[in-house]
């Protein structure tokens, strides 16, 4: 099985496929598509989370492996900033998620 089509089936279970599947969630809901409740979850929620995951993954892999190999100084800073800023994005929506379904939550990171 092709490497990228595994991670792709990982992150879609991660986030709650299964659950989907054996609860018959709908879609999305009337207004939203992120359910308030902690006990509840939507199709589409499911997969938001799966995008937000993989752009942090991603980042993350293209920062480990791809910047070392760029030779111009100027631009491997510009692409660890750009992929740094990209994971920080993703870990900030995961982090605003979690805390718009656990009202309770203490703990944030940076602006969520």
């Amino acid at each position: 099985m092709c490497p990228a089509r595994r991670q792709g089936i990982t992150l879609t279970y991660i986030t709650g496929h299964a659950y989907n599947y054996i609860r018959n969630v709908p879609f999305a809901g009337s207004r939203e598509s992120i359910s308030p409740m902690f006990q509840q979850q939507y199709g589409l929620e499911t997969r938001l989370m799966a995008g937000l995951y993989g752009a942090g993954a991603i980042s993350l892999v293209l920062l480990t492996l791809h910047v070392p190999s760029v030779k111009d100084d100027t631009a491997r800073r510009a692409l660890t900033y750009t992929y740094a800023a990209v994971f920080m994005v993703a870990a900030m929506a995961v982090v605003g998620v979690f805390r718009y379904k656990y009202p309770g939550y203490p703990f944030g990171l940076f602006f969520t």
